[in-house]
């Protein structure tokens, strides 16, 4: 019988085994954010709640990340003169 336990997608002490950038190193260097707690996966199989458990988490450490950088006075945002090559066309563009 399948167990009802939840499960933990947390493997800290494999995370520090791979870590390559030093502890110490600034945020804005690394742009490292780490959950306080654990994802918890739902047991029952349901793909959707751990959907929207990637999707939460990711939302509140993007939250976070911008919110460090904002206070660190680093820019969020392109500038509104920004340009960029495109890699297709606007011909092409206009087909798609």
């Amino acid at each position: 019988a399948a167990s009802k336990a939840k499960r933990s997608f947390s493997d800290r002490p494999g995370l520090e085994r791979c870590r390559i950038i030093p502890e110490d190193a600034p945020f804005v260097e690394t742009l490292i954010l780490t959950a306080s707690q654990p994802l918890i996966a739902p047991s029952d199989g349901d793909d959707l709640k751990r959907e929207v458990g990637f999707y939460d988490l990711a939302l509140t450490l993007a939250r976070e990340g911008r919110n460090k950088l904002t206070e660190l006075g680093e820019p969020v945002r392109r500038p509104k003169d920004f340009f960029c090559e495109m890699v297709k066309s606007d011909s092409h563009m206009a087909r798609v």
